[in-house]
């Protein structure tokens, strides 16, 4: 889109996805109802817009995929479509910590579905981006594998490559960019070896409760605690207390039925361990 205070989109059978980074002098849109898609990033920087508007109606625009953070930065807080308004959700903001490792990565300061870092938060199967905290987690109702009792290979390679392109988790089954949103992800196994290496790191309690601590090597001030939630598997909880399992977003191309997760106890540390994808 060029510069301009003001946007009027209207070709129909032309416009499907919208982008406006950085049009700073941006202070109002309208887009039509044949718009598709809204960009990751689409009006970052866009700080003056105030007025947006859809010609389509309310039903129309929840069916428009947006993108991550697709709106930030812009100072509209409504869509003023032709049947009604749709008020934005404020998106909640999960606080993170920067460990001053070597990628630049920050990790988030919780687990997915926990308020502070000495709470469980919620367990899930590989690829599941519902919390499976109460569900029977064996093969039959593992993602990806079409109901059967036990490992379908043939079926798993045969929607592998939509479900976990270049052997990592598609963002549509990353549980942690799903719930968590933004620019939130799973680890891979890269990012939990860097983790791992590039930190000082020791079992430990926090607050009458096990997990290991990942401090800084830069400033000792910064750290991130992840409890020990154990696993579930099939229809309980093990090793609650004395194991830190996490799941990355990395699947084990060798054996596919596995996917790689990180491993922590009181006596050892693997950021390269590998489980049944339930």
């Amino acid at each position: 889109l060029e510069q301009g205070e003001n946007i009027v989109l209207d070709y129909p059978n032309e416009i499907t996805s919208v982008k406006a980074t950085n049009n700073t002098a941006l202070t109002y849109i309208q887009i039509p109802n044949t718009v598709v898609s809204i960009n990751d990033n689409a009006f970052t920087g866009c700080t003056e817009l105030t007025d947006f508007r859809y010609n389509g109606t309310v039903e129309e625009w929840g069916a428009i995929t947006l993108g991550t953070d697709w709106n930030k930065d812009a100072a509209f807080t409504v869509i003023h479509c032709t049947d009604g308004d749709v008020t934005l959700e404020e998106p909640i903001q999960h606080e993170y910590v920067d460990l001053g490792l070597p990628s630049g990565l920050k990790w988030a300061k919780c687990n997915v579905g926990a308020e502070k870092e000495t709470q469980y938060g919620y367990y899930f199967m590989w690829g599941s981006t519902e919390p499976n905290n109460n569900t029977n987690c064996d093969w039959p109702t593992v993602p990806f594998n079409n109901g059967s009792s036990n490992y379908d290979s043939i079926y798993f390679n045969s929607v592998k490559n939509t479900v976990c392109p270049n052997g990592i988790l598609a963002k549509e089954y990353d549980a942690a960019a799903q719930i968590m949103g933004g620019g939130w992800r799973m680890p891979t196994t890269d990012d939990m070896q860097e983790l791992l290496y590039n930190t000082t790191n020791e079992w430990t309690q926090m607050n009458g409760v096990n997990g290991y601590k990942f401090t800084s090597k830069a400033d000792t001030s910064k750290y991130i605690f992840i409890p020990a939630a154990g696993n579930r598997s099939r229809r309980k909880i093990t090793l609650l207390g004395s194991a830190v399992i996490v799941w990355s977003s990395s699947l084990n191309t060798t054996t596919p039925q596995n996917a790689f997760s990180m491993n922590l106890g009181s006596d050892y540390a693997d950021a390269k361990s590998y489980h049944y994808r339930w």
